[in-house]
């Protein structure tokens, strides 16, 4: 009996350190890591008391090399589910990730990059100001308390150690096909007016000839696509909060359709 409620701790501390290594939003503000420990073993020990029976210890008369086997079968089960979530939550980001690539490129910020040290990503500036901005939302909505209920869905749906459907997976591929396109959805309304500015550009290059838009052009849509961005900022945190909600709605989807039978 010992030794199943060893298993079932150990269970729980995979899945639960594996979320919180992947986790984007966790990781973005880079923590200490006594706290990113403390706060895993913390987790840990509280679902861990909540447990009514342990994981069940398959293949008791087995040998110890089979046995061994199976553990480390039902701990690699338990990092990928940790994976799995920790990784969902990426569908936050990267749609504000793409729209502020785009609306980057149409400022003419291509070349004011960064590289993110958490990620290894190469954005522009209003790529990680629209990053920052959501993880603001993020936690402004009070959010990140939903992040601890997610995790108490998954143990009670899927208890340490048992087998989940992976035929839900489908879904995930699914949700991250269509991530450009909520990208691009979002960035619609500085898109138009970048757009429009252009337009205006290239007739007023086309009526005076003699005025040279290449000095000034770029000055110019730089200015234009602020303006934009701070009319629109207001519409952009209501798709900010909309995208945030829509997505822990998809992991609540995921989860149940993993503990469901296939």
């Amino acid at each position: 009996m010992t030794e199943a409620w060893v298993l079932s701790f150990t269970l729980v501390l995979v899945r639960l350190a594996t979320f919180w290594m992947i986790n984007p939003i966790w990781s973005s503000l880079k923590p200490p890591r006594q706290v990113k420990l403390g706060l895993v073993l913390a987790l840990s020990v509280f679902w861990f008391s909540g447990l009514e029976e342990p994981a069940p210890l398959l293949l008791q008369n087995g040998s110890g090399a089979t046995q061994w086997l199976v553990l480390g079968l039902m701990v690699l089960r338990e990092v990928v589910l940790g994976g799995i979530l920790g990784f969902s939550f990426h569908l936050f980001l990267i749609p504000m990730q793409i729209a502020g690539s785009y609306i980057g490129q149409e400022f003419g910020l291509s070349m004011a990059t960064m590289t993110d040290p958490s990620t290894g990503a190469v954005n522009n500036i209003v790529s990680t100001l629209f990053q920052a901005i959501a993880v603001c939302v993020f936690f402004l909505l009070d959010l990140h308390h939903y992040i601890v209920y997610l995790l108490e869905y998954s143990f009670r749906l899927i208890p340490a150690g048992q087998a989940w459907n992976i035929e839900a997976l489908q879904l995930a591929t699914y949700e991250f096909a269509s991530l450009t396109e909520q990208g691009l959805l979002i960035c619609i309304p500085v898109a138009i007016a970048m757009f429009l500015g252009l337009i205006a550009l290239l007739v007023l290059a086309r009526a005076v000839p003699a005025l040279n838009l290449f000095s000034i052009g770029l000055s110019i849509r730089l200015i234009l696509g602020m303006a934009a961005l701070m009319i629109f900022l207001p519409h952009l945190f209501a798709i900010f909060e909309s995208q945030l909600r829509e997505g822990l709605s998809f992991l609540e989807r995921l989860l149940y359709q993993m503990a469901s039978a296939p």
